[in-house]
């Protein structure tokens, strides 16, 4: 069985998703939160599945603008905002594949999630 969804959300890259405290820890911020919530609420609101065991996940990343992108900078921030909805946990990821694209109409994200034999 395979879930695809449309993400109308930028997601942030791990450079504003995290903080790091005065005394070393790291705390997710304002802005992660702030991610995490809206994607959360948005795929409450469709019909899913919560995969249990190994899968697969493709993610396709569109952005408006045409500024440098490092792919690899999303991955944490979109992972584990599915964590306990489209999957139990992103430890059972045993596959990951991404495509960016960039210069697009808006800023998205698509997720699809697959289980594994």
């Amino acid at each position: 069985m395979k879930q695809r969804f449309e993400i109308p959300f930028r997601p942030d890259s791990v450079n504003t998703h995290w903080r790091t405290s005065k005394y070393g820890g790291q705390y997710l911020s304002k802005a992660g939160r702030q991610f995490r919530d809206n994607v959360q609420c948005y795929i409450k609101s469709k019909k899913y599945i919560t995969f249990t065991g190994k899968i697969k996940v493709n993610i396709e990343l569109y952005f408006k603008d045409n500024r440098k992108q490092d792919i690899d900078n999303y991955f944490k921030a979109i992972l584990d905002s599915f964590n306990g909805f489209l999957y139990t946990d992103d430890s059972f990821i045993y596959e990951l594949k991404s495509t960016k694209k960039l210069g697009c109409d808006r800023d998205y994200f698509i997720i699809e999630v697959e289980e594994l034999n």
